[in-house]
C-alpha cells in the first residue's frame, strides 16, 4: 500500500538531537550570573540619577561649573531615552578634568569615570543591553569590595593597627569612637601623638581592640565581595556592604565614596528597595550642597 504524503515527510525529519551538556566554564559562568534582564531595564534610570548628582556634589567645590553640569546631567538622565547620553557628556567632562589635574586624581574619581561609561554604553530600551550595563556595573561593585580588601592586606599597616593609630591621633572624626572605647592611657598616648611632627610616635597600640578591628575591615570587604558573587548571598552582601559604609562613614566621612558605593549597592537589592534607595541619596546630596558650598558649616568633608 502506497504510503500517504504526510507519512513520508514525517520518515524525512531528523530525529532530535539533545543540546550538548553545558562545559565547566559555560556553567560556571552561568552560576556567577551578575544580572537579571526582565528587571534590568528598569534599575538603569535611578542608577544613573544618583550617580551623576553623587559626581557634582564631588566637583562643585573644586570645579564648580563641571559641578553644575553634571547636575544639568542628572536633570537630563530623568527624561526617557536621555540617561546613556547624559552619562555620556558626564564621561567626557570627567576625562578632560583628569588629563587636566593629572596626577592629582583620586581612585573615586577613576570609579565614576568607568561607571559614567558603562552607563552611557547600554540602551534600556533593548533588554540585553540594560542586562550587559547592569552585569559589568556590578561585577564593578564585587571588585571594588575584594580590590579595597586585598590592597589593605599588601599595604602592610592594617595587621597591627598602626594605621588607625594614626588616623585617630590626626582626624577627629575617626577619634571620637575610639576614645570611647580605648582605655584612659591609650588614648591618652595617641591623643599625645601628632602625626605632623617629623619622628612623631611609635604609632602602635597598646591594646587588640584597634589591631581587631583594622584587621576585621579588610575580613568583612572580602566577604562582602564575594557574598555578592554568588546569587544566593547577594542580598545578603549588599546589606553587609551598605551597614559598613555606615561605619566607614562614621569614622572617615568619605562621603563621595559612600555615595557611589551605595549607589552601586542598590542594584542587588529588589527593584523598588533600590528606587528608594537612590532618591534617597538624591536627598542627601541636595542636603549636602550648601555644606558642600561653604554657606553653612558643621560637616567636615573627606
Amino acid at each position: 500500500m502506497a504510503k500517504s504524503r504526510r507519512q513520508k515527510k514525517k520518515e524525512r525529519r531528523p530525529a532530535p538531537v539533545s543540546p550538548p551538556a553545558p562545559s565547566l566554564v559555560h556553567g560556571t559562568l552561568a552560576f556567577f550570573q551578575i544580572g537579571d534582564a526582565a528587571q534590568d531595564t528598569m534599575r538603569l534610570q535611578p542608577l544613573r540619577v544618583a550617580l551623576l548628582l553623587a559626581i557634582a556634589l564631588h566637583q562643585l567645590n573644586s570645579f564648580p561649573m563641571i559641578g553644575v553640569a553634571f547636575f544639568g546631567a542628572a536633570a537630563l538622565s530623568l527624561v526617557p531615552g536621555a540617561g546613556r547620553w547624559a552619562c555620556l557628556v558626564g564621561f567626557v567632562l570627567l576625562a578632560g578634568r583628569h588629563v587636566s589635574t593629572f596626577p592629582d586624581v583620586s581612585n573615586h574619581s577613576y570609579l565614576e569615570s568607568v561607571l559614567l561609561l558603562l552607563l552611557s554604553l547600554g540602551d534600556e530600551r533593548r533588554k540585553e543591553e540594560g542586562a550587559l550595563a547592569l552585569q559589568g556595573v556590578r561585577w564593578l561593585t564585587v571588585l571594588v569590595f575584594v580590590w579595597a580588601g586585598l590592597n589593605k592586606i599588601w599595604y602592610g599597616a592594617y595587621f597591627d593597627g598602626r594605621l588607625f593609630v594614626l588616623l585617630a591621633s590626626g582626624r577627629e572624626s575617626f577619634a571620637a569612637p575610639f576614645a570611647q572605647i580605648l582605655s584612659a592611657d591609650e588614648w591618652g598616648h595617641i591623643a599625645a601623638l601628632d602625626p605632623r611632627r617629623i619622628g612623631a610616635g611609635p604609632f602602635l597600640p597598646t591594646s587588640s581592640i584597634l589591631p581587631a578591628v583594622a584587621n576585621a575591615s579588610w575580613v568583612a570587604e572580602i566577604a562582602i565581595g564575594v557574598l555578592l558573587l554568588i546569587p544566593a548571598t547577594r542580598l545578603y552582601g549588599a546589606i553587609a556592604g551598605l551597614g559598613l559604609l555606615l561605619v566607614i562613614e562614621a569614622l572617615m566621612r568619605e562621603v563621595t565614596f559612600g555615595l557611589v558605593t551605595a549607589n552601586l549597592l542598590f542594584c542587588s537589592l529588589p527593584v523598588r528597595s533600590q528606587r528608594i534607595g537612590a532618591a534617597v541619596l538624591g536627598g542627601i546630596v541636595l542636603v549636602l550642597v550648601p555644606f558642600k558650598l561653604g554657606y553653612l558649616s558643621g560637616f567636615d568633608f573627606m
